[in-house]
């Protein structure tokens, strides 16, 4: 803080003003989980940990509040399983299409 603004010759004298903060905040851990299909016979199953935390920061002359989310990956596993004898994608077509693509 300047107080003698523009006076080069007392530039860098200010009254020493002490402001102590003060943390606070919370966390919120939640553990969440997901499959997906990358192949014929292949899956990925990813575990993450979700974070939400909330921080305060508390002075005297005020306080300001943030919310911080994060999502962390913990770990990733490829499954794999037999490979069908035979396979038909049927994920663009509609049902008149499957039926008449089967005959």
């Amino acid at each position: 803080m300047e107080l003698f603004h523009g006076i080069s010759a007392l530039s860098g004298i200010s009254p020493n003003i002490r402001v102590a903060l003060e943390r606070a905040g919370n966390i919120e851990a939640k553990i969440d989980s997901e499959f997906t299909a990358v192949g014929i016979n292949q899956t990925v199953h990813r575990i993450y940990l979700d974070l939400n935390c909330s921080i305060g920061i508390l002075s005297p002359f005020e306080t300001i509040t943030k919310e911080v989310s994060s999502k962390v990956l913990l770990t990733e596993t490829v499954i794999v399983g037999e490979v069908p004898s035979t396979y038909y994608n049927y994920d663009n077509l509609g049902f008149e299409d499957v039926l008449t693509t089967v005959k």
